[in-house]
């Protein structure tokens, strides 16, 4: 479980409005949902992800809202890929922060069943891509504009779940990875790892539907499910909007737990008409 953060109240900067966000696996699942989210508010966003129909889908819809929205398609570890990405928001606005949410689950398996090329292969993705994202982040940061990453980790890079032997490596990795890019940088940029909570998206569905001679834990998944207890998509992106936006620099190199009710204290409700749009847009897009 992530460690309850440390929060202190910031009001907004005076160029909050006037920088871009980029988030990496936009065109579904969170990224999507934070897209939404930030393009009902007007921000200016860049979406990747590796599927270019349903990047230029999502595009299309967000553009929709009156927002600037710009997409490249590449994969979140192919750094010459995330350059053109980078670059390509830069000369459109300062990016103010960077979501770096491109990820995936499997192999899932023991580890005496692993195959090593996709378990590299998950490596990639999800530390390679997050490595990718903050070193960019960095590359095209104004040292006059304060910048923003956020990296998706997950409660199971703290307990591991048997067969998961990659996602929790992974996720551990980004924990990692985001102290030491805290330690780093100065106070212009802060660098935060998130643990969004249980949410309902294709990979949990993944989940539940893996037999469990593969996956011994998935009837706690399936619980989860059956209890009602899993997030819309949207409802977990209020916090992880704040975290990219107003978020304050004390939270740097820390990895917050967005159920946490502490943290959550800080996190402003965004107006429900608001969340019913962004609800209705992300169902709009996001396929089946």
């Amino acid at each position: 479980m992530a460690q309850p953060a440390q929060v202190v109240s910031m009001n907004r900067t005076h160029n909050e409005d006037q920088t871009l966000t980029l988030v990496t696996g936009a065109s579904r699942g969170i990224g999507l949902a934070v897209a939404c989210l930030l393009s009902l508010n007007r921000v200016p966003l860049m979406l990747t992800a590796r599927g270019k129909p349903d990047l230029l889908r999502a595009r299309d819809a967000l553009r929709e809202t009156g927002a600037d929205v710009y997409c490249h398609s590449c994969d979140a570890s192919d750094e010459k890929g995330m350059s053109e990405a980078f670059s390509q928001a830069a000369s459109v606005k300062p990016i103010g922060s960077v979501f770096n949410n491109a990820g995936v689950l499997g192999p899932i398996a023991p580890i005496r069943d692993v195959n090593i090329a996709e378990f590299e292969s998950h490596l990639a993705t999800n530390v390679t891509g997050v490595l990718v994202g903050i070193k960019q982040a960095l590359a095209h940061h104004d040292p006059g504009q304060c910048l923003r990453i956020v990296n998706v980790s997950s409660g199971a890079a703290a307990h591991g779940y048997r067969s998961w032997a990659a996602y929790c490596a992974s996720k551990a990795a980004v924990n990692l990875l985001t102290e030491v890019a805290a330690m780093e940088t100065d106070d212009s940029v802060s660098v935060v790892a998130v643990a969004p909570g249980v949410i309902e998206t294709r990979m949990q569905k993944i989940i539940r539907s893996t037999p469990v001679e593969r996956f011994p834990d998935v009837g706690k998944f399936q619980e989860l499910k059956e209890s009602g207890a899993l997030l819309h998509p949207v409802a977990a992106g209020q916090a992880l909007v704040w975290l990219l936006r107003q978020a304050p620099p004390s939270l740097s190199g820390q990895c917050v737990d967005a159920r946490d009710k502490a943290f959550l204290r800080h996190v402003p409700a965004m107006e429900s008409e608001m969340m019913i749009q962004a609800r209705t847009l992300f169902n709009s897009i996001e396929q089946p």
